[in-house]
């Protein structure tokens, strides 16, 4: 009887499909970091703000993400270095994670900056977003 439930068990966690990397995954990332500098150059933070995960302080990362738009000034250019995606679930139900890693040039200063999105049910969300001066990368 033992071996009949742990075989049902290793069945069952064994469904769980893990994807990473996929190029249409990729190239969705690339997509939302478009669209996340893009809305930096255009200084709609507030559509940045309304895009974030339910486990993010929308008041403090809003503010955060202000000063830091303020500090640094003016987007230059960024440059994604490294891109990484994992699907876990079933099918379309499953969640997939994004990671970009970028270095990112404005008008007073470099800063390296990670974006972390899930997508979740169809709906992607910003999870996090790190900053730092670049040359502590």
């Amino acid at each position: 009887m033992r071996i009949i439930f742990y075989l049902l068990l290793l069945t069952l966690f064994s469904c769980q499909e893990k994807i990473i990397n996929n190029s249409s995954d990729i190239d969705t990332a690339k997509n939302l970091s478009d669209e996340f500098y893009l809305r930096i150059k255009d200084e709609n933070t507030s559509a940045i703000c309304r895009n974030l995960d339910e486990s993010v302080n929308e008041k403090h990362f809003c503010k955060l993400l202000s000063i830091h738009v303020t500090e640094y000034g003016d987007l230059k250019e960024k440059n994604i270095f490294s891109i990484e995606t994992v699907k876990t679930g079933i099918n379309e139900n499953g969640i997939i994670t994004y990671n970009i890693m970028l270095d990112v040039i404005y008008q007073k200063g470099k800063s390296y900056e990670t974006l972390n999105f899930k997508k979740e049910n169809g709906i992607i969300k910003l999870v996090a977003y790190y900053f730092s001066p670049s040359k502590y990368r």
